[in-house]
């Protein structure tokens, strides 16, 4: 269901004066729509691509943002597509980005190739080439397994900004792990896609009349996490190519989101040598002298056989490395050192996080009956747990349905006897904890951040300047000085010379400052509401927020209108000006501080302000005990 005509043209005349008057240094609105449209086809750095114009916005699909990760350069880093030169023989040759490309190589998909590094780009019909408008980058989930760009649309969401959604290597291809692979530097090549895809953005989206200085990163799943490891990436460099961000379920440390070295493997039914291995099995590679040119040179077919052998013991095989350059540790000691993107952010999770995995196939077969079985399914996923913690743990998840996810549901029994008591544990593990876990670390440092300012802490800022120069008049003084061991005498000889100089003149200017304060601002929401038509035993389960974000949700529930311009609106504005709040916003949306800890929820008709401490005792445990848990 489409936005009234009237709703829309508010908003946009809304957006449109609260931009011009929150940009005092901008000499143009970065909102300007039906005016001056650039004709398409585009030419951006990289080509001339033909787009195409839908009921609302223009589309450029299938743009390509990297070169084909094929051949020799499976298993490489991503390799920046060229820049198109007015001497190019291809300049002016116009390609067709009117059909989406296939999704990275997965089984999920008939629709597939290894040739897959593109993206969309979707703007607001009439955008002149001068808008400026906000980009918002959206990652996809799939557990780093499957899942495309394609399912991804913004043309019902009416919006003043400019959208762009990526595909990127998964599985083996992707983010495969091994010995090999991390001697070569060639660990989370998916997260690397990811990179390339902000810097094509931040270098083109302005020929597509976006502001490359107001780019928003956002994801959901396996995407949101993306979005967080590339908030801690480099030690946290990431603020030349993005400046807010919003992770919709995932967060730094997510359970099952970490992959180990075979010496820790946490959260992982095979370790990355028997991952390894089976791939190795299935391509034929064992024993090669170089596995990774092996690799290389297998077909796809063997190397989905590989994926789906290793899949299929079960759980989630596939996920980012800590790899000593991309991700350099483990993210609870990177976020209690600070290296983190400083840059406004929204986390948010739904209210059974747990329950869509714990009825998965992943998870099915495990029909959990006993407090024993219980115990041996967690300590598998967490090995650096005993059985006294583990113990402890689940004394925290009283063995009562009503306490259990999905939640608000009393004591009816789903599935198997202690499905809602392990779908808490789980959702709390993979979910809730990390998010806590981040959010608290963002606003320690903020609190540090503002201690140092209060102290007018000075800060070095060091400049190197070189500059060419040829023949340069220069007069040039020696000064030699000698002194005897006893320093009992001395001697100083003074040389003065003049003539030219060419070459390179260096200069240094080091300047001393206060500290610069910016508030590092962040909010939290729960989204609580169960599809018309699901499955009791899901509750609000993983995902469900994603089509009422899109407004692509067909609900005719009562205040179905509301919970879609509720949460597509928040976004918006977030990307708009690093703030979820506006003049359509039903109820105002305050900071996550540890001293009140508030979050945001998204129900049909109940958009309202709830604490952030349910399971206090249980989450704050396994935020607690990070090497236990491998956060």
């Amino acid at each position: 269901m489409s936005r009234p005509a009237s709703r829309l043209h508010s908003m946009l005349v809304l957006l449109s004066a609260l931009v011009a008057l929150s940009s005092p240094t901008s000499a143009a609105p970065p909102v300007r729509l039906n005016a001056r449209a650039v004709s398409l086809p585009l030419t951006c750095r990289t080509g001339t691509f033909q787009g195409k114009i839908l009921s609302r916005v223009e589309v450029w699909r299938g743009v390509p943002y990297a070169q084909p990760p094929v051949g020799d350069l499976r298993f490489e880093r991503p390799q920046p597509v060229p820049e198109v030169g007015l001497d190019d023989p291809t300049f002016g040759v116009v390609r067709d980005a009117t059909a989406f490309k296939p999704r990275c190589l997965q089984t999920s998909s008939k629709e597939n190739a290894e040739d897959c590094l593109y993206l969309n780009l979707y703007r607001p019909q009439g955008t002149a080439a001068s808008a400026k408008l906000p980009v918002a980058v959206y990652i996809f989930g799939g557990s780093f397994y499957s899942g495309g760009a394609n399912s991804y649309s913004p043309s019902n969401m009416n919006v003043p900004i400019i959208v762009v959604t990526l595909d990127y290597r998964l599985g083996h291809l992707g983010f495969g792990a091994s010995p090999a692979l991390r001697a070569a530097g060639l660990l989370n090549n998916g997260l690397a896609d990811q990179r390339e895809a902000l810097r094509w953005v931040h270098d083109n989206v302005p020929y597509f009349g976006g502001d490359a200085d107001k780019i928003m990163l956002f994801g959901q799943s396996a995407g949101a996490i993306s979005v967080s490891y590339q908030m801690l990436a480099y030690g946290g460099n990431l603020t030349e190519l993005v400046r807010g961000a919003i992770m919709e379920s995932g967060a730094p440390g997510t359970a099952f989101a970490l992959d180990h070295t075979s010496s820790f493997p946490a959260k992982q039914f095979l370790t990355e040598d028997s991952k390894n291995l089976i791939m190795l099995q299935k391509t034929g590679c064992v024993g090669a002298v170089d596995e990774i040119a092996c690799l290389r040179v297998a077909t796809t077919t063997h190397i989905l056989s590989g994926q789906s052998a290793i899949r299929s013991y079960g759980g989630f095989p596939y996920a980012p490395a800590i790899d000593d350059a991309f991700l350099i540790d483990v993210p609870s000691k990177l976020l209690d050192a600070g290296k983190f993107a400083q840059i406004p952010f929204i986390s948010g999770t739904q209210l059974d996080e747990g329950t869509d995995f714990m009825a998965s196939t992943a998870f099915t077969s495990l029909n959990l009956t006993t407090d024993t079985q219980l115990t041996a399914w967690i300590r598998a996923q967490t090995p650096g747990m005993s059985a006294t913690d583990a113990a402890a743990f689940l004394r925290l998840y009283p063995n009562v349905q009503s306490a259990g996810s999905p939640y608000n549901t009393g004591s009816v029994k789903f599935l198997w006897k202690l499905f809602k008591r392990s779908s808490s544990m789980l959702g709390d593990l993979a979910f809730e904890a990390p998010r806590r876990y981040f959010l608290r670390a963002a606003n320690l440092l903020d609190a540090a951040n503002q201690a140092a300012a209060a102290n007018s802490t000075l800060v070095q800022t060091v400049t190197t300047t070189t500059q060419p120069v040829e023949d340069q008049p220069v007069g040039l003084t020696l000064v030699a000085s000698n002194s005897t061991k006893d320093g009992s005498g001395s001697n100083t000889t003074m040389s003065t010379f003049e003539g030219t100089f060419t070459g390179n003149i260096t200069n240094t200017t080091t300047v001393l400052t206060p500290f610069q304060y910016a508030p590092l601002k962040v909010w939290s929401y729960q989204f609580s509401q169960t599809p018309a038509g699901g499955y009791d035993y899901l509750g609000a389960s993983h995902g469900d927020e994603v089509p009422w974000v899109w407004s692509t949700s067909t609900s005719t529930e009562v205040g179905a209108d509301g919970l879609r311009n509720a949460m597509s609106d928040a976004w918006i504005y977030f990307t708009n000006f690093l703030d979820p709040n506006g003049p359509t916003s039903p109820v105002f949306w305050p900071q996550y501080l540890q001293s009140n800890k508030t979050q945001l929820q998204f129900k049909l008709g109940q958009q309202s302000l709830i604490s952030d401490t349910y399971r206090s005792s249980a989450i704050d445990f396994i935020n607690g005990n990070e090497a236990i848990f491998g956060q």
